[in-house]
């Protein structure tokens, strides 16, 4: 056939441009939520019926050759499973039920040895028919976290530890001012008993007198079981406990164990407390130790002075803080040292361990206050820590670093 023969030509022309477009703007939606997805986590990976992986991202270099666990399911991978298996068995329980979950935690070990700590979130797939095919979720690497979380907690056991050291090396240099708060109410037990003896064994016995002996004798008893309670709670080795505390109470406690130091040193003690200070909440053996830290600081800047002069003054100079200041008459302080005096192991003291004043401010500023010095007029150093109300008042809120 020629083409003299062909009469028309049929053309037919289809507009695509909106299947193009519409093609193009769901592989521009698809590859902007694979992107949100691999930026908010490390790794997304994908699993099949039976929960073996079948696919990992390109982004998922923390765990080496991701295609080594091609094949594995998730808890061929634990290194935890041992120890925490009922997490594991409510985990897989989930997925055999084909629900939906997230922010699972586990440790696994890459090929290399190393721990890894994990964090996975996962949701089922279905088909049209509700078949289920398997899961798709992201994973995100929590190593780095988890260590942090180690190192702080290891920095906290040995916080404790240089704090003990520290109260028990100070009750050492008080040994003189505890056997004379244990020796005053034994002594005065003794005499009670010996006079209550006499009365009952006289020829008309005064049962009434003998009997005001012996109750002061239960009180002197109390009172000697009170002052070695408090030094065996200072000698213990206790992590950071909140209770509620009358400040104010606390500062006669620890004063009164430093009694025969300041009498050896010849020290006139002045105390001006708030009567309405309110209570907080703290631990009771770390403020102890702060006090007593400041008070025999104060004491032993005064050894060499001819006016020995200590004042502790409780206050609430304001509606949001609780504020104690412990005064001194000494030589004061180098106004070049004054920042340094807070560091650990700067010392001005002959054999100093140069911890306690670093002892001292990290135990203020765990609850939330400041401790500060500066020079008191005419004469002497004023250290001052105040702690705010309402933190002091609030509950102390234990955290617990997840592993993964």
């Amino acid at each position: 056939m020629g083409s003299e023969d062909v009469e028309a030509v049929l053309v037919i022309q289809r507009d695509v441009t909106d299947r193009k477009e519409t093609e193009l703007a769901l592989r521009d939606s698809e590859q902007r939520f694979r992107d949100y997805a691999e930026i908010a986590s490390d790794w997304l990976w994908e699993t099949d019926t039976e929960h073996r992986f079948t696919h990992f991202s390109r982004s998922s270099s923390s765990l080496g050759h991701a295609r080594e666990f091609v094949g594995m399911r998730r808890w061929d991978l634990a290194a935890d499973g041992d120890e925490e298996p009922e997490k594991w068995r409510a985990h897989i329980a989930t997925m055999e039920a084909h629900e939906p979950f997230r922010g699972f935690r586990y440790r696994g070990v890459r090929p290399d040895g190393s721990p890894i700590y994990v964090a996975v979130s996962g949701k089922p797939v279905f088909d049209l028919d509700e078949k289920f095919f398997g899961y798709r979720g992201i994973a995100t690497d929590l190593t780095a976290e988890v260590r942090g979380a180690q190192a702080e907690q290891a920095l906290r056991e040995a916080q404790v530890e240089l704090a003990h050291v520290a109260r028990v090396t100070t009750l050492g240099e008080l040994t003189a001012s505890i056997a004379h708060e244990v020796n005053q109410p034994l002594g005065a037990i003794v005499t009670n008993a010996g006079a209550s003896l006499r009365l009952l064994d006289a020829q008309v016995p005064d049962v009434g007198e003998a009997r005001e002996g012996l109750k002061a004798i239960i009180n002197d008893a109390n009172r000697a079981a009170e002052v070695i309670g408090r030094i065996r709670a200072l000698t213990k080795k206790v992590p950071f406990q909140k209770q509620q505390l009358d400040l104010n109470e606390l500062i006669r406690e620890v004063a009164a164990l430093t009694r025969a130091e300041r009498d050896r040193n010849r020290v006139e003690l002045r105390i001006q407390l708030d009567a309405d200070l309110p209570p907080i909440e703290a631990d009771r053996i770390e403020l102890q130790q702060l006090l007593l830290n400041l008070i025999v600081n104060a004491i032993e800047a005064m050894s060499d002075t001819r006016t020995r002069e200590l004042l502790i003054v409780s206050t609430t100079s304001d509606a949001k803080n609780v504020r104690v200041s412990v005064c001194d008459s000494g030589r004061g302080l180098d106004p070049a040292a004054t920042d340094r005096i807070f560091q650990a192991f700067y010392t001005t003291k002959a054999g100093g361990m140069g911890m306690g004043l670093a002892i001292c401010r990290s135990i203020i500023e765990r609850l939330g206050g400041q401790l500060s010095a500066r020079a008191n007029e005419p004469c002497g150093t004023i250290f001052e820590f105040g702690i705010p109300i309402e933190k002091a008042s609030a509950s102390a809120q234990p955290t617990q670093p997840a592993a993964g």
